[in-house]
């Protein structure tokens, strides 16, 4: 299963291969976790510890 389907299998309480992972850290783990596992880009941290969850921010309102 990739990420997708495991999210959507949770979801729709069917049983996934394995549980969906999410990863949310203060700045200061993130920078401690990106040195000590030696990659750059927070989104290679999180392939690299296999997180099936990417957070979206709210850029604000859209004037709707």
């Amino acid at each position: 299963m990739n990420s997708k389907e495991r999210g959507l299998a949770a979801y729709y309480l069917e049983e996934p291969d394995r549980v969906p992972m999410d990863f949310w850290a203060d700045e200061s783990v993130w920078l401690k976790l990106c040195g000590e596992l030696k990659v750059e880009k927070r989104e290679e941290l999180l392939k690299k510890l296999h997180i099936d969850f990417r957070h979206c921010y709210w850029a604000g309102d859209l004037g709707a």
